[in-house]
């Protein structure tokens, strides 16, 4: 029983996320929208 009410809330987790306002801050391509604060020198993509 605890476990198909486990399942059924991580079922339901996304579309609850979806609702109350996330944002999502990585669109798997590239970093659009990302800004550097502080020195530039300290940051690198891999």
């Amino acid at each position: 029983m605890n476990r198909l009410t486990f399942v059924l809330l991580l079922a339901a987790a996304p579309a609850a996320f979806a609702q109350s306002g996330w944002i999502s801050l990585f669109n798997g391509k590239d970093l659009t929208g990302w800004k550097i604060s502080g020195d530039q020198s300290t940051f690198q993509i891999k």
